[in-house]
């Protein structure tokens, strides 16, 4: 039918052709060049131009199928490849979580060769390295793909990340500039880089990145994390002011602990540190003024125990009983305030003095081991003599705190472990100021983590080092 439909078109142009021709007679001449004349029947002109049209027409549908021919191959060709990289992908992410590493890398391998550009391929080839413990190729891996995507966050920190792990700070710290030169507020980059300058004890630089880090979290208003960068920003001021002191620069501490204070007030360790920088140039008023606006300030009894050697280590006892009997005065009803003072007086043998005090507050307290472990050892050295009271506390596994008395316990209120002392750093969490003296069970003689024994499991042991039977 097609064939018919254009035998009758060519018919009809050719018979188009010789009727214009004969009823158009004339013609026209073309200059060329100078003498070089052409002359063309009008007819021909017309259809000789109907006929380049339909010409070209023709050709551009040809190319036009060949192009949509050559697209579609092409779309079936990558529909083909897109569908084996899925499943290529499915059969890695499959045998990675089966166990079976090599078999992910070979799978993750193959999707890499249809898309060299894949971020994620290139994270799950690096954990399949991780989980196999070739660390080092992992971050190879990583590197590679920094290659290709050059300023790709995800493949820097992780890079970064795995380097610590495996001990490259260089090339972690390296990274981690990187990251911090594309952005500078990347909190990952500058938690690390500070995380590295303080191992290193380079608290000044520590010190510079916590700042950028808190300046970060107050542009964000990220206020849930803010306070406990604040407080570790306290901390690394602290350990620059203590270095200071070490160095016996005492004014310089001193302005580093001002510092501290004038941003939290309420951060112990700065107080403790400021009265030990005064203890050290011999000011013994000075440091002992100092702990006691720490104990206004913050409320915490701890500054006393700090008094009490100063002035013990000075023989000077009656100064330390002085200050702790102002204290109790002005604040009775601070009850850990009072179990300091009554532990003191057992320290200097004043027995009396001691449970009259723990009798006063015992009213106060509910359930306070601190306060019960006071009073039996009163009890003990009142009626049974020294020796029964050494029998007391090994029945109960503490230590002899050196001479100074049954120390109180002191727990994080980060981790919630206990130690035998006050420190300013948890030694086991590394939160800073988290240590508080608790009336709860406290530690004995194990690393400084170990808690009391259960009473029921001592009951029989008191009885045992008071004479009596269990």
């Amino acid at each position: 039918m097609h064939y018919k439909i254009l035998f009758v078109f060519i018919i009809a142009i050719v018979g188009g052709f010789f009727y214009l021709h004969n009823i158009n007679p004339s013609e026209v001449e073309f200059v060329l060049y100078k003498e070089f004349r052409y002359t063309v029947p009008v007819t021909y002109l017309v259809i000789g131009g109907f006929v380049i049209g339909i010409v070209l027409t023709i050709i551009n549908a040809v190319f036009s199928d060949l192009r949509r021919f050559f697209k579609d191959m092409k779309v079936r060709k990558d529909r083909k490849r897109r569908e084996a990289s899925e499943a290529d992908y499915a059969a890695g992410v499959s045998a990675f979580y089966s166990g079976d590493y090599k078999k992910a890398r070979r799978n993750f391998t193959k999707v890499l060769d249809y898309n060299p550009i894949d971020l994620d391929i290139y994270m799950r080839l690096s954990e399949c390295q991780v989980a196999e413990g070739e660390a080092q190729e992992a971050i190879k891996i990583l590197e590679k793909g920094l290659l290709r995507i050059p300023q790709s966050m995800e493949l820097m920190i992780e890079a970064a990340r795995l380097s610590g792990e495996a001990g490259d700070y260089s090339r972690t710290e390296n990274l981690l500039t990187e990251i911090l030169r594309i952005d500078s507020d990347n909190l990952f980059a500058l938690k690390r880089i500070r995380d590295y300058r303080a191992y290193e004890k380079d608290w000044l630089g520590a010190i510079d990145f916590q700042r950028q880090l808190v300046a970060c979290l107050k542009k964000d208003d990220r206020k849930g994390e803010l306070k406990g960068e604040e407080e570790r920003l306290s901390g690394l001021l602290y350990e620059h002011a203590a270095v200071l002191l070490e160095a016996e620069r005492y004014e310089d501490a001193a302005g580093v602990v001002k510092d501290i204070l004038k941003a939290n007030e309420r951060f112990i360790p700065a107080h403790m540190l400021l009265g030990e920088a005064y203890h050290r140039r011999d000011d013994v008023a000075g440091a002992t003024r100092l702990w006691k606006k720490g104990y206004e300030t913050t409320g915490d009894p701890t500054f006393f125990l700090k008094i009490e050697e100063l002035y013990m280590a000075r023989s000077e006892p009656d100064a330390a009983l002085e200050e702790y009997k102002n204290a109790v005065s002005a604040s009775p009803r601070d009850v850990d305030l009072s179990l300091l003072l009554a532990r003191f007086y057992l320290r200097l043998e004043m027995v009396d003095e001691a449970i009259e005090e723990l009798q006063r507050i015992k009213n106060d307290i509910e359930d306070s081991f601190y306060l019960e472990l006071l009073l039996g050892e009163a009890h003990l050295k009142r009626e049974q003599g020294i020796i029964s009271a050494k029998s007391f506390r090994d029945a109960l596994g503490l230590d002899h705190d050196n001479g100074m008395g049954l120390m109180p316990a002191f727990e994080c209120a980060s981790c919630g472990r206990a130690f035998k002392g006050w420190e300013p750093r948890c030694p086991r969490c590394r939160t800073w100021a988290s240590l508080k003296m608790t009336r709860a069970r406290g530690v004995s003689r194990k690393a400084q983590g170990e808690r009391y024994p259960e009473v029921s499991a001592g009951r029989s042991n008191v009885a045992r080092a008071a004479g009596g039977t269990s």
